[in-house]
């Protein structure tokens, strides 16, 4: 489902509407040209293949590869500041300026994509998107790394730790002992009673197609 605060894509990329709205010279034809710049800047995120749910996180993704990033991050910031604010706008002065962070963004993601990349550089930008602060992710990795065999030394080599691990083992047992066949069991009989219904329901079709021939 997409974002309710997403701009609703075009089918393909034109620029008509854009100028149109430059050509009226009026504050609103100017928002309205931002909104749609906005759309087809998420659209030619979509079709370069940049992953995410959003915009946002498309623009993300993308991150390495727009030069004039702040730019771009300040025209966005115009462009949800009129669409979030009933009074807000842009000026038909100001719109060139913020429409050209778009444009430059549009030609610098175009010319990139036009660079063949391998598997691994494909992977890199999925990895990039699943992982955005990877020195982050790498840190909280290795405290829970060595966290958990720090854990393990510890109810190996005392008294206490092993009267945890015996509980745990005997919790465990239960689980599969118990639980574990009494899913099975249920499982089971579930499984014969759809059978028995299918069958009887086959069998009445089949008595009643014979009276039917009869």
């Amino acid at each position: 489902m997409p974002d309710k605060d997403e701009p609703k894509q075009p089918k393909k990329l034109s620029w008509e509407k854009v100028d149109k709205y430059l050509q009226e010279k009026t504050d609103t034809g100017a928002a309205l040209a931002l909104i749609e710049t906005e759309k087809i800047f998420s659209l030619v995120l979509s079709k370069l293949g940049y992953p995410g749910k959003s915009t946002d996180e498309k623009v993300k993704s993308a991150k390495p590869f727009i030069k004039n990033l702040k730019d771009l991050k300040l025209a966005r910031n115009i462009y949800k500041k009129i669409t979030d604010e009933v009074n807000a706008g842009i000026s038909s002065g100001d719109i060139q300026s913020v429409l050209n962070a778009y444009y430059q963004a549009i030609r610098d993601l175009t010319h990139e994509a036009k660079k063949k990349k391998n598997v691994w550089q494909k992977l890199k930008l999925r990895l990039r998107y699943l992982i955005p602060r990877p020195k982050r992710f790498a840190k909280k990795l290795a405290i829970w790394f060595f966290g958990f065999f720090f854990i393990v030394f510890l109810l190996d080599t005392t008294s206490f730790g092993r009267g945890i691990v015996e509980v745990l083992v005997t919790i465990s047992h239960f689980i599969f002992s118990w639980i574990l066949w009494t899913v099975l069991i249920l499982l089971g009989l579930a499984i014969v009673i759809l059978g028995a219904l299918f069958f009887f329901s086959k069998r009445k079709k089949s008595r009643q197609k014979i009276r039917v021939e009869e």
